[in-house]
């Protein structure tokens, strides 16, 4: 029955994801174009002025920063070849986890580098134990650029603790259950639509969480959908 319940709910929240990511990017398009634009014009002033009168450059003063510096302070990921790296980050979500308590989501990610085509997530740590899930792990996958925008596809593993509840019977043939405390491995394939800004990122993710308890053979799994941040 709480199957039954919570699933309206998850399929609705994703739909209200999606279609505010498709206005955000419209709206984010429409400002790349205008800025495009305005770019262009400036450009047009700045040729007209140049053909007119000479220019002369000024002198560099000793000690003072040229635009090799500039550059080279403002890309200090590229001495390990990556494009950027997210220092920190959030996903702020829920969904639903089977034979869980209830279901909810905020994970703190530190560190997340990404190269060309690879990223990968150094520390990612869960809470809220009683809400679904929590654990710490880390995450690696593939991207996809395209512009500003990017699409992610990856997996993630780490320990991970959460409520389950266990069904038991008698030697008189009575069910009886309780809750109890769970710990083992979580395995977390997911996929990311991201859009980049100049000092972070903001998207939506949906993440399939896989929960494995090694000692008593039981796994459980679910799905959960959020909200995702970060700033580098």
């Amino acid at each position: 029955m709480m199957k039954l319940q919570v699933f309206p709910i998850v399929l609705g929240f994703a739909l209200c994801l999606a279609s505010a990511f498709v206005v955000f990017e419209a709206a984010a398009q429409s400002a790349d174009d205008v800025v495009a634009g305005f770019d262009g014009d400036i450009g047009g002033a700045q040729q007209s002025v140049n053909q007119g009168a000479v220019i002369e450059e000024s002198p560099v003063i000793p000690g003072s920063f040229s635009g090799a510096d500039v550059e080279k302070t403002s890309t200090p990921a590229s001495d390990i070849g990556a494009e950027y790296i997210e220092w920190f980050g959030m996903n702020l979500g829920g969904g639903y986890i089977h034979n869980t308590m209830s279901f909810g989501r905020i994970d703190v990610h530190l560190a997340t580098i990404n190269w060309p085509q690879i990223y990968y997530t150094m520390f990612e740590g869960n809470v809220f134990p009683y809400l679904g899930m929590a654990g710490v792990g880390g995450r690696l996958g593939w991207r996809k650029v395209l512009g500003r925008t990017e699409l992610r596809l990856g997996s993630g593993l780490g320990f991970a603790y959460w409520v389950h509840y266990k069904q038991e019977g008698d030697s008189r043939g009575h069910v009886c259950g309780e809750w109890r405390n769970t710990m083992g491995i979580g395995i977390t394939p997911h996929f990311q639509i991201l859009r980049r800004f100049r000092h972070g990122t903001f998207g939506i993710g949906l993440d399939i969480p896989i929960l494995v308890d090694v000692f008593d053979a039981l796994a459980t799994s679910g799905a959960h959908i959020y909200l995702r941040w970060s700033v580098f």
